[in-house]
């Protein structure tokens, strides 16, 4: 049996809903705000365009016969993401294969060789799911490595990519752009891609060992991706793509400043340049067309109505299943309701976003009337430019749809924050209390590192306003450390002691909460 083949199908019961959505296993340089009092709604914003949203994501096309919203490679790749945590937390230490070809086989989901012929591994329970069954029949030729932050190096020592969506020292974003937060001197570590390397690396060599001990040897830990330092490689790999993939290309490639001269289509699509371009920073947030309709529970995967309440909902019952595209909340989407179910001062990240989607996009609907079709002979090719209110709009618009999903992977960051804390408050006199206190501490902190990782990859975010904002991040990112402290008070190697970890943790929330303006007791209670 092919090794791709094989690795497809030990991970193919474990869906892809429950690795991006489920609450124990959560999966977000301009003039950036924090959504103050002086900013507009979208729904005002629309007011003054005269132009009224949908209640969902549907727009029919101005061009042609059909829907002109389109995003289904950003569909693929969430689906990649989620295919290879699974295939990470498939592992079984003890391999008959080496930490080199087990490497290799997950490699294939950052690389994508050979993707379009294999099978992926999204399933349901009781449901059918579209498309499928091969990757290609939901976008073909993608892959992880080629929408990273930050590019990757080829051959000859040039880089390929996106070599410019990540931000300097400056918080301004382009060639120059930097990446940090991860010091582990046993590696090096310069682009996004080479700690995504690393961190499948590890989950490797965790495989083909034989796991390890804690409390002095008196519990066995023998789980392939976990590490004897309390980091789980299987949350690392899909929150940090998360935020290293989805999320910088959502809020800095096609939510960014790009739409004056876009008001154009291609002969044959459904769709203009520009409305494609919104559609694809839609598709990279993940959530249904209908995630209006849905309660926060039911978008948490976490009760509800019937055919609502396990985070998806086949609105359209013609089409022979539930659509990865359309019908399935994921990824930061599904991060958004769950803190504003768990907010004690109440928030509505749910809305905030996904209005503002729906805003920018319904702009650029009616705007995709008066388009032109691409000339790339003449200047601006060809566009009838979108009017001067047209692009203030959808620049704010812009700005609240990706500081707004920002702040739902910030408040998941805190969220995390207090699980760790309240994993060490177990520790018995320098002990474990039981082997889940470890594994527990290693999936909490694996996580809240992992999403903290992404918060540097949004052109909009308060951390990339100015050099003194990006220090902060750094901070609250060393803070936390390349792994936790663990009963015994080491961090790795270092003796740090548990409570002054504690202490870390708490300022890093404490920053956290400064920067996007939360409630003392939504930080202290998510």
């Amino acid at each position: 049996m092919d090794k791709k083949i094989w690795l497809l199908s030990t991970v193919i019961a474990a869906t892809a809903l429950t690795a991006c959505s489920g609450d124990d296993n959560d999966s977000n340089g301009g003039t950036p705000s924090t959504g103050g009092d002086e900013s507009k709604t979208p729904a005002e914003i629309l007011a003054d365009l005269n132009v009224t949203a949908p209640e969902t994501y549907a727009f029919a096309s101005k061009l042609a016969n059909g829907s002109s919203v389109s995003y289904s490679g950003q569909t693929a790749r969430q689906v990649l993401i989620s295919d290879l945590a699974d295939a990470v937390g498939a592992l079984q230490v003890a391999s008959a294969e080496t930490a080199d070809d087990i490497e290799e086989d997950l490699q294939f989901f950052i690389k994508g060789d050979d993707i379009d012929t294999t099978e992926h591994g999204f399933t349901l329970d009781g449901e059918t799911v579209i498309p499928g069954p091969t990757y290609a029949d939901i976008s073909s030729g993608k892959n992880l490595i080629g929408k990273i932050a930050g590019g990757y190096l080829l051959e000859n020592n040039t880089t390929a990519g996106e070599a410019t969506r990540w931000a300097n020292a400056n918080g301004e974003f382009g060639a120059s752009g930097r990446f940090y937060g991860w010091e582990d001197a046993s590696a090096t570590i310069n682009r996004p891609i080479d700690l995504l390397n690393l961190f499948v690396r590890r989950a490797a060599e965790g495989s083909e060992g034989n796991g390890f001990a804690i409390n002095g040897g008196a519990i066995d830990v023998d789980v392939a991706y976990l590490d004897k330092y309390g980091r789980d490689y299987k949350q690392l790999v899909q929150k940090f793509a998360l935020g290293a993939v989805a999320f910088s290309q959502g809020t800095s490639d096609y939510l960014s400043p790009r739409f004056e001269f876009e008001n154009v289509y291609e002969s044959g699509d459904k769709y203009t340049t520009a409305e494609h371009h919104w559609d694809e920073g839609f598709g990279y947030f993940g959530a249904a067309r209908n995630y209006s309709r849905y309660t926060d529970d039911e978008i948490a995967g976490k009760g509800g109505r019937d055919g609502w309440a396990k985070g998806y909902n086949d609105f359209d019952t013609s089409d022979g299943g539930i659509d990865l595209g359309s019908e399935i909340n994921l990824a930061n989407s599904t991060n958004c309701a769950k803190r504003d179910r768990g907010a004690t001062d109440a928030t509505n990240f749910t809305k905030e976003v996904f209005d503002a989607f729906l805003a920018g996009r319904a702009i650029l609907s009616e705007a995709a009337s008066r388009a032109t079709l691409i000339d790339t002979d003449a200047a601006n090719n060809g566009a009838i430019a979108l009017t001067t209110a047209e692009l203030a709009a959808l620049n704010e618009l812009s700005e609240i749809a990706s500081v707004t999903w920002e702040k739902c992977v910030a408040a998941t960051v805190v969220h995390y924050i207090n699980d760790v804390t309240g994993d060490m408050d177990n520790f018995d006199n320098g002990q474990y209390a039981d082997l889940a206190n470890f594994t527990d501490l290693a999936k909490h902190w694996s996580e809240m590192k992992g999403f903290a990782l992404g918060l540097q990859f949004n052109r909009y975010s308060p951390f990339n306003e100015n050099a003194a904002s990006v220090d902060k991040l750094e901070e609250i990112l060393a803070l936390m450390g390349d792994a936790p402290v663990l009963a015994d008070g080491k961090q790795i190697e270092a003796q740090v002691g548990v409570d002054a970890y504690k202490t870390d943790l708490l300022k890093a929330r404490s920053m956290l909460q400064d920067a996007y303006e939360f409630s003392q007791a939504n930080v202290e209670n998510w």
